[in-house]
């Protein structure tokens, strides 16, 4: 399933830097599994997992961190600091 199809691939994106997270428009850009799983360990690459809680303790791809998505407007700053970081984003099974 794809973004158009409601689905919830991961995206990359980058952190704007500025005071307010403006809101996206249009697509986000996608990355596929294999292309995801080449840059695991990347330094440059932060890896966010946007499920609840539970989920993520339930399973997770390693290295992720856990922001779910109702608390990615309170949390992002904190969470994310390098605003020149790219930024993974997934909600769904990873296997």
């Amino acid at each position: 399933m794809n973004h158009r199809e409601g689905g919830c691939g991961p995206r990359s994106i980058n952190v704007p830097d500025h005071d307010e997270i403006a809101p996206v428009s249009g697509p986000l850009p996608e990355i596929s599994r294999d292309e995801l799983r080449r840059r695991l360990g990347s330094p440059s690459l932060i890896l966010v997992d946007v499920l609840s809680h539970e989920v993520f303790s339930s399973g997770h791809i390693p290295g992720a961190i856990n922001i779910p998505l109702e608390e990615i407007s309170e949390r992002a700053r904190e969470a994310l600091p390098d605003r020149n970081a790219e930024i993974i984003v997934y909600c769904g099974k990873f296997t």
